[in-house]
């Protein structure tokens, strides 16, 4: 696989190497996806979470279990 960065990426990617703390471009960009991969399922779980949490609200709403709107504010 080929990639193509921009300028600044690519700069930020050399800088990574050149600070010791990877070998290589392909070093940088694993532990990038890696943390990319991370974030993903972090955002999933926090929407699925949400989701759930729409529909625990929707359904009391639809058995009639509402606030009036001066007690919530």
């Amino acid at each position: 696989m080929e990639i193509s960065l921009t300028p600044e990426l690519d700069q930020f990617v050399r800088r990574q190497m050149d600070s010791g703390n990877y070998l290589s471009a392909a070093d940088v960009v694993l532990t990038a996806m890696k943390f990319f991969k991370e974030h993903e399922h972090v955002y999933k779980s926090r929407f699925d979470e949400l989701c759930r949490e729409v529909m625990v609200g929707y359904e009391a709403a639809n058995r009639g279990e509402l606030m009036d709107d001066e007690v919530v504010f």
